[in-house]
């Protein structure tokens, strides 16, 4: 019927017996770490800048 097989439904039950519905919710990575530690403030001037003015990206693209 949703076209599971039955080692999938299998983990499903066993993660429901150890902790109950929570163990069904979805364990979404929590993404690669930040490598910035801006503050609130150092944020806007960076955001006002247009990528032109920054060395790396030296283009005529203002966006």
């Amino acid at each position: 019927m949703f076209d599971l097989s039955a080692t999938t439904i299998r983990r499903y039950i066993h993660l429901y017996n150890d902790a109950g519905l929570t163990g069904l919710r979805p364990a979404y990575g929590r993404g690669r770490p930040l490598l910035l530690n801006w503050t609130q403030a150092q944020w806007p001037d960076v955001l006002t800048q247009s990528p032109a003015n920054m060395a790396q990206l030296n283009t005529a693209a203002q966006n």
